[in-house]
């Protein structure tokens, strides 16, 4: 999924460089064009991604990571590389506009928590942010860090919630950015 911002024909001629860099580096036909009224819909399921692999009982560790937006492709080469040479499976997701990327470990449900596959996850782990490092960006959430907990439980509530909702109204007073975020507008 890609999405621009700016003016329509920024975006247009934004959307034109990404299908033609997709057919010929990657042969692969856009699916779809969504226009603005169908963007939440589409962005529902992109936000669905986390709660979907945690429901799955399936995610051994997550890592969220940075690289600069144009490292990107061989972020996902490498990653990829090393989930055929680990045999462990990765599910990897985010946000290409601004090089962030989300980076789950996954194994048997059954086996999961399995010392063998927590000690795989965190190695493979590892090397994905040494890669990241490589490529002049870092590893953002800890490496291995474990998510096996249900989904609604990783939402920040509380004094967390209001600690961040002050620290948005004090960067963002107009409530310009994200509107709707943490439920605070302006």
């Amino acid at each position: 999924m890609v999405g621009f911002d700016g003016t329509k024909s920024r975006c247009e001629e934004q959307a034109s460089k990404v299908k033609g860099i997709l057919r010929s580096d990657y042969a692969v036909a856009p699916a779809a064009e969504v226009r603005r009224p169908d963007c939440e819909r589409v962005l529902k399921v992109r936000r669905a991604v986390l709660t979907g692999l945690l429901e799955s009982s399936r995610v051994v560790r997550l890592e969220g990571l940075s690289v600069p937006p144009a490292r990107l492709a061989r972020l996902a080469e490498r990653i990829s590389e090393i989930s055929r040479g680990s045999g462990l499976g990765m599910a990897v997701w985010g946000h290409a506009g601004d090089g962030s990327i989300h980076v789950a470990v996954l194994g048997d449900p059954a086996e999961r928590d399995s010392d063998r596959n927590v000690t795989a996850a965190i190695g493979v782990l590892s090397d994905v942010a040494g890669i990241c490092e490589d490529l002049g960006g870092a590893a953002c959430g800890g490496t291995g860090l474990r998510y096996g907990m249900p989904a609604a439980r990783l939402a920040v509530t509380g004094v967390g919630l209001d600690v961040l909702k002050e620290i948005k109204r004090a960067m963002d007073p107009s409530g310009i950015m994200n509107p709707g975020k943490m439920n605070h507008d302006a």
